[in-house]
């Protein structure tokens, strides 16, 4: 009888063990595929953001960069869903609808709100200026690229 009741509670624990490992890994996935869906909504973000940039800081020929205003509030909607701090959807409006005077400081501080959210910790972004954006956004920029990869869309850094 004492061998039945080893053998039951060997199998007990190895069943509990195997459901235990599956819920971890179930709920790992699940984490994971909610972190993707977070980080493509934030990039998404961040990319409207640098192309309503394109309009405010500008070089003399600038490439100006037209987002449709479905995506802008597909993107909203978006941080709204994923983001765990409000700041973050309120952040993207003040830049993309806010009359505030330091537009560089708002996108700055957007992105670290984001890297904040994804754990990554805060970056003092002070070196990347208007003249960082204005050169991207500038005909030169795309010149320079075409000339190094024969595609004016491919930015290739030295």
């Amino acid at each position: 009888m004492e061998d039945w009741g080893s053998l039951l509670t060997g199998v007990g624990t190895g069943v509990a063990t195997a459901l235990i490992t599956i819920l971890f890994t179930f709920k790992q996935k699940i984490f994971e595929a909610r972190l993707d869906i977070k980080k493509q909504a934030f990039l998404e973000a961040l990319n409207i953001l640098d192309a309503q940039a394109s309009f405010y800081f500008k070089a003399e020929g600038a490439i100006l960069q037209k987002v449709a205003m479905e995506k802008i509030r597909a993107t909203f909607n978006n941080l709204l869903v994923f983001s765990n701090c409000l700041d973050i959807p309120r952040t993207y409006v003040l830049f993309i609808c806010g009359k505030n005077d330091n537009k560089m400081k708002t996108l700055n501080t957007f992105r670290n709100l984001i890297r904040k959210e994804l754990g990554l910790g805060e970056v003092d972004f002070k070196d990347v200026t208007y003249k960082n954006i204005a050169y991207f956004n500038s005909v030169e920029c795309a010149n320079e690229a075409k000339v190094k990869t024969g595609n004016k869309n491919t930015f290739v850094p030295e």
